[in-house]
């Protein structure tokens, strides 16, 4: 929500949000994306991303322009949509911390190395309830969908399957599996944070609030978001 189609210049950078002023393109309402390695939700970052170029150069452009991206991102071997995925899931951050040398204005959750759980945030639109409405309404869902989908690879693994078959479900399952247990144990340091309102100080800047967030009503720091 920084920028607007609707308008030249910066737009947004703290304060209330006038959604009117978005005409085109709407930012997202609650200010977060989630990341994910595979397409479980409608309104992840990557169909966001594709809706916003969509949106910019025309439907019937939108093909073409995500190929174009995805040979610029030199992520080769996938179609243009997994390219993007995987760049937004590896990549994308560790560019925004070098563009803004290390003080970034997007946020990430990040439950660790299974990727088991990103969701980015503009620094901008926090709220004091924002840890606990990202576990609530991101968090969860996601290991809902992490189990349902466990649950679909261990019924295939059980079924007379092919070898070749057997072993890409077992890989996934296992893969799944590793990520539901990160962010279980994410959940606990979330749930921790939760019990406490997180304001910040936009003057006080980003690493003051970065630690901040991080610290919970007992005084215990708690890692939930990416190392800066």
């Amino acid at each position: 929500g920084r920028y607007s189609l609707a308008e030249p210049g910066l737009i947004f950078a703290g304060g209330s949000m006038l959604f009117s002023r978005y005409q085109r393109y709407r930012p997202v309402a609650d200010n977060a994306l989630l990341i994910t390695d595979e397409a479980y939700f409608d309104d992840d970052i990557v169909a966001h991303f594709v809706h916003f170029v969509s949106t910019v150069y025309g439907e019937a452009n939108l093909e073409t322009n995500l190929n174009f991206i995805a040979d610029a991102l030199g992520m080769r071997g996938h179609d243009s949509r997994e390219c993007i995925r995987l760049y937004f899931v590896k990549h994308f951050y560790k560019d925004h911390l070098r563009i803004y040398k290390n003080r970034p204005i997007y946020w990430l959750f990040d439950s660790g190395r299974q990727d088991g759980f990103k969701l980015l945030i503009s620094m901008h639109r926090w709220h004091p309830n924002t840890v606990a409405y990202v576990r609530v309404n991101y968090l969860h869902p996601l290991q809902q969908m992490y189990i349902a989908e466990i649950e679909q690879e261990e019924k295939l693994l059980k079924d007379r399957i092919q070898s070749k078959d057997k072993i890409k479900a077992e890989r996934r399952r296992n893969r799944l599996l590793s990520q539901l247990k990160e962010t279980q144990d994410y959940d606990l340091g979330m749930a921790h944070l939760s019990a406490s309102d997180h304001p910040i100080d936009l003057d006080d800047g980003v690493k003051a609030n970065y630690r901040m967030v991080q610290t919970a009503g007992d005084g215990k720091v708690i890692k939930i978001l990416a190392s800066i």
